[in-house]
């Protein structure tokens, strides 16, 4: 046994493990209290399932030496179960993992991987302030949330590899950056995949008969996702939810409803596009042959 394929077997484990034990963790907090009505529930998922398009596909915005976009797309949604597993590691290694075994050099998978993941923080960060006015919170925090996105600026990205660069000399290499239409297509689409999934979080808040706000439950979604994401924690889980109970203007036990439901429903949806992803493998590659999880 090659020792890729041992971390991929090894993934794939931990990935059921955890995944296993925030679904039965998350349906034991809610199992006992009412839940939204069926209709509801069908159009979260479809707000995920589409969220869930755009966010991979904002990976697949990221072209410049890391494979094709089918390489880039399967890579993305064959390895959404590593996140679940702690410290976040093993996701980052699943995607590289995945990418390297379609010919893509390491190092501009590891990148792919830090635009991608990085912009997903931007952006959550930056629609979350921009709406924090409907928490109470003061004007200027929004204007700060518009000022956010410049870290998706080529010219900022460029500086921030060069920095690292001063410790690992293999960073030194400013192509390494994508192209600024690629950067600002990425975070277009990772910002369309956060609001969709800020909305399905909404239409669930909504139909638990919460008095928030649609505008303050996608606010608060979207800061939440953003910072969850920087976080070490499995797939952001404990950051997310505590701080839409936090940003919640109902009672914890009320609140938990719609923050753990959103949960399951978006864990659901990740297994059915890994189901999808793992049967249909990309055309061959120049590496061996496998199949990651």
């Amino acid at each position: 046994m090659t020792v890729r394929r041992a971390l991929i077997i090894g993934l794939a484990a931990a990935s059921a493990v955890f995944i296993a034990l925030q679904l039965a963790d998350g349906w034991s907090r809610i199992s006992g209290s009412p839940l939204p009505g069926s209709l509801p529930i069908a159009g979260a998922v479809v707000l995920l399932g589409l969220g869930q398009l755009a966010i991979g596909e904002a990976m697949v915005a990221l072209g410049a030496g890391s494979g094709t976009p089918g390489d880039r797309r399967w890579a993305f949604h064959v390895t959404q179960p590593a996140k679940y597993v702690p410290m976040g590691v093993a996701h980052a290694a699943g995607v590289v993992t995945a990418l390297v075994s379609r010919g893509i050099p390491r190092l501009p998978a590891g990148v792919l991987w830090a635009v991608h993941t990085g912009s997903l923080v931007v952006v959550g960060v930056s629609l979350g302030l921009i709406g924090s006015s409907s928490f109470g919170w003061p004007t200027a925090i929004a204007l700060l949330g518009i000022c956010v996105p410049v870290c998706l600026d080529r010219r900022v990205l460029t500086f921030v590899l060069a920095q690292a660069g001063r410790f690992a000399e293999v960073l030194k290499r400013p192509t390494l950056v994508p192209p600024q239409g690629q950067l600002t297509r990425c975070g277009v689409l990772a910002a369309a995949g956060v609001l969709l999934h800020g909305l399905a979080y909404a239409l669930l808040v909504d139909a638990s008969g919460i008095d928030d706000t649609p505008a303050a439950a996608v606010a608060a979604y979207c800061l939440a996702l953003g910072v969850s994401i920087a976080t070490p924690l499995p797939g952001g889980l404990g950051a997310r939810e505590a701080i839409l109970l936090a940003l919640s203007s109902t009672p914890a036990g009320e609140a938990l409803v719609p923050i753990v439901l959103v949960r399951l429903l978006l864990v659901g949806v990740e297994l059915v596009f890994w189901v999808v992803a793992s049967s249909r493998r990309p055309g061959s590659s120049t590496e061996s042959a496998i199949t990651p999880t």
